[in-house]
């Protein structure tokens, strides 16, 4: 199944949550994590953020890890109104690759109405999936 991970999972997942590592180690042991360059850059940009120096050295091997086995997508601008303009980059990865889902700890910033096909799941809904 074709997936992509919002960037607050990756987050959580360096702050050591738990259900995030989870989510994770799931998606890229039996999924196709799916990523664009606005996606890394976004994650990037995120980690050097004062408030989150103190996880970044985690942060970069998530990101590594991302780099080494999630698949780079060329998305395009579906046009798609969200309620927060920065998440359109997910739902223009996820149209333009035809994936399934977009895992992500802001459901309210992907109403379903607007995300056609692609689900949109919670990172415990996600792991609660069957594999």
């Amino acid at each position: 199944m074709k997936l992509v991970i919002d960037c607050n999972v990756f987050v959580s997942a360096a702050l050591g949550s738990k259900v995030c590592l989870g989510v994770l180690e799931k998606a890229f042991l039996h999924n196709r994590v799916l990523y664009s360059d606005e996606i890394f850059d976004e994650i990037i940009k995120t980690f050097t953020k004062p408030k989150l120096l103190k996880v970044k050295k985690r942060g970069v091997a998530l990101l590594e890890t991302l780099a080494d086995l999630g698949h780079l997508v060329e998305s395009i601008d579906h046009k798609t109104t969200l309620p927060d303009k920065d998440d359109r980059v997910y739902l223009n990865a996820a149209l333009t690759a035809g994936a399934s889902m977009i895992v992500t700890g802001n459901t309210k910033d992907f109403p379903q109405d607007l995300c056609g096909e692609v689900r949109i799941l919670t990172p415990r809904e996600f792991l609660e999936m069957p594999t």
